[in-house]
């Protein structure tokens, strides 16, 4: 597919991908998109990446001991309806060797995935979205990419309006259908009716997808295909320890049973010396 030529390029863009957009205005979409990850700085490869009109897709994978849960392959099913030509990524988070098991497992789920990018640390061991979100937020603003998918589980649900605030756009949740790129099909109506969709807002595009409507791929690999394993960069960590506070009310009436009641706080970056004083 050829690849249209972009605008000139305004007083704001940046020098190096000026140069980028001019070396290959007249390159294939493949070709491109090759040349895209030769661009040093993240900020310079996002840039790039909208004005050609190129699509990357980061899907927050979720896996089940040493295996990716069936619900993030569908969303692999749903990346593949978004563009034929889609650079996918996973993002796996958790600790310990059952971690890189899994992700040696999404490395060879389907022939669209590119890389799989790995957060290995105890903060990610639980599915609080907190933590998930401020990771989600230092992926997409390194990577750049167009699309952010995530499966409709209560942890997709909970992860993707919180990342959303973060990067300042609004998610599309539970599709069930892909028109394109940027147009979706949704239920309202508690599901009693179907809504198509356009998103208009700017990059990324998040959404959450019902696994039921995307059936997943059962097309094998070989081993000279298994995509690329990266470590993510989790130096935003160390600005302090994150997790959450579980409140216990207890409350007892003369006339009433005693009840207890049970509150989750979450905290989002405490240091040591709040901790200490907390609890």
């Amino acid at each position: 597919m050829a690849m249209a030529a972009p605008a000139s390029p305004g007083e704001d863009m940046d020098v190096e991908v000026a140069a980028f957009l001019a070396s290959c205005a007249a390159s294939e979409y493949g070709a491109a998109e090759a040349l895209l990850d030769r661009l040093d700085a993240p900020a310079s490869r996002a840039a790039a990446r909208r004005l050609l009109g190129a699509v990357s897709t980061l899907i927050i994978a979720e896996h089940e001991g040493e295996l990716v849960k069936p619900s993030s392959l569908s969303a692999l099913a749903a990346a593949e309806v978004i563009a034929k030509v889609n650079k996918v990524s996973l993002l796996l988070g958790g600790s310990g060797p059952t971690l890189h098991k899994a992700a040696q497992h999404a490395a060879s789920s389907h022939p669209l995935v590119n890389e799989v990018l790995v957060a290995d640390s105890d903060v990610f061991a639980h599915p609080l979205a907190e933590p998930w979100a401020e990771l989600l937020r230092s992926v997409q603003q390194k990577g750049g990419y167009s699309h952010v998918i995530a499966s409709s589980t209560s942890f997709g649900k909970n992860l993707l309006p919180r990342a959303a605030a973060l990067l300042d756009v609004s998610p599309v949740m539970d599709v069930t259908a892909i028109c394109e790129q940027r147009v979706f099909v949704r239920p309202i109506y508690a599901g009693n009716a179907l809504c198509t969709v356009q998103y208009t807002g700017e990059s990324p595009c998040m959404m959450s997808i019902r696994s039921t409507s995307f059936s997943p791929a059962t097309e094998s690999m070989s081993e000279t295909k298994v995509a690329l394993i990266t470590q993510v960069d989790l130096s935003f960590l160390s600005e302090g320890l994150c997790g959450s506070l579980t409140i216990f009310f207890y409350y007892q009436h003369s006339s009433m049973p005693c009840r207890v009641f049970v509150v989750n706080v979450a905290l989002r970056f405490l240091d040591h010396g709040s901790v200490k004083t907390i609890f």
